[in-house]
């Protein structure tokens, strides 16, 4: 069985993205394949919209649109999202697709509240197109913001997430919103090298998606304040490191360590002899989750952090930073039975997980042995045109500055 997995996140700089991706083609092959239809897994990362390129596409797409007579819309639609395909993947990433069995789209947490409908339709450009053309399409192991039914955004994903053969998102609270399968976050699957170290003088200090530097500071000074008055040790290691340089000098002054890189095994090694989490990093609280770890989150940009709060032990919220100090006390007070806890909540998530990818593999199986599935009418790619707007098509200057309208 040929997949190809878009989104992948396995070749970024986050170690949680790294953890959740590596983790995820893991659980793929060995669930997908068998001795008589094994896997060939092909992961292709998108590109986040960037540059002068994408800006070309949109807004020499207004044209299109405005020019075209309603016969003639369909096709033209499709070949622009073809070409703005090619430019959020690549061209090697549309010609496996639309040759492959199965396409697995990746949501990742790639999607803000803040978003526009411009950037989902980016992000969604190549598994959009799948649909279209009839490609099996599985939407698994990420998550989209909480956007109001009224809200074109939501329209749009829903849109998507009806074409598709089988959906699956990483957390209740999105799974209920969007009328879709709950299966836990692949990351929690991660087959550890080493377990919990004897003595952990650490406190592991993240900075938050889309909290602002000064935000991140902040954090990281509560959680400083928390190493001084337990006689524990700092220690940096997170995506957006940038962010606490201002800070640097402070966690090597206590001994601490200032993490800057680090493979997913150092990583490990890392947060194991760790005593607490504080931060606002989801896939950190994930990884510090499978070593026992408790972790303080801060709110962010999204619902992630409250999910996790409410599904696993050990995991609880902290709404400002100075709230970060009782909450910090109060979690790491909890030592006795805690892990236990903590490991209950584990194991019955990492359950859910199975059960979810035993279904997904259940509705991959009948994909190699008969005709490829209809392609959706044409009314599936007029429903997505009524979505856009001309301002998503000029909102971008030459020189790929956006403006927002």
């Amino acid at each position: 069985m040929n997949i190809v997995l878009l989104n992948d996140t396995d070749g970024r700089e986050n170690i949680g993205c790294r953890l959740t991706s590596s983790t995820l083609k893991q659980q793929i092959r060995a669930t997908f394949g068998s001795p008589l239809t094994p896997v060939s897994l092909s992961p292709f990362p998108w590109y986040f919209g960037k540059g002068r390129k994408t800006g070309n596409v949109w807004r020499n797409g207004l044209g299109t649109f405005l020019s075209a007579s309603r016969s003639s819309q369909t096709d033209r639609f499709i070949a622009w999202l073809t070409q703005l395909a090619r430019q959020e993947y690549g061209n090697d990433a549309v010609t496996a697709t639309m040759s492959t069995d199965l396409a697995i789209f990746h949501p990742e947490g790639s999607i803000s509240n803040y978003h526009d409908a411009s950037r989902i339709i980016n992000l969604l450009s190549l598994p959009l197109l799948a649909c279209i053309h009839g490609i099996s399409t599985f939407t698994m192991n990420g998550t989209f913001p909480i956007y109001p039914s009224h809200d074109r955004r939501y329209q749009i994903i829903q849109i998507f997430l009806r074409a598709c053969r089988f959906v699956a998102l990483r957390d209740r609270i999105a799974a209920g919103h969007y009328g879709v399968t709950f299966m836990p976050d692949s990351a929690i699957m991660h087959e550890l090298s080493t377990g919990p170290a004897a003595s952990r003088p650490y406190v592991l200090i993240t900075t938050g998606a889309n909290l602002s530097k000064r935000m991140n500071v902040e954090v990281a000074k509560a959680a400083l304040r928390f190493c001084d008055d337990h006689q524990l040790k700092p220690l940096v290691l997170t995506k957006k490191h940038q962010d606490l340089k201002a800070i640097r000098a402070d966690v090597l002054h206590r001994k601490g360590q200032f993490i800057e890189q680090a493979t997913l095994q150092e990583a490990e090694t890392w947060i194991a002899q760790c005593a607490l989490h504080i931060g606002g990093r989801y896939h950190m609280a994930l990884f510090s989750l499978l070593l026992d770890v408790p972790s303080v989150l801060m709110m962010t940009n999204t619902h992630k952090n409250r999910w996790l709060a409410e599904e696993f032990n050990g995991i609880a919220l902290a709404t400002t930073p100075e709230d970060i100090q009782e909450t910090a006390t109060s979690v790491f007070g909890k030592q006795d039975g805690q892990a236990g806890r903590m490991r209950e909540s584990l194991q019955k998530a990492q359950s859910c997980f199975h059960q979810g990818i035993r279904q997904a593999s259940n509705a991959a199986t009948p994909l190699t042995l008969g005709p490829r599935p209809s392609p959706p009418h044409a009314d599936y790619c007029q429903a997505l045109i009524r979505q856009l707007r001309w301002t998503d098509f000029v909102q971008y200057w030459p020189f790929g500055v956006r403006i927002h309208l």
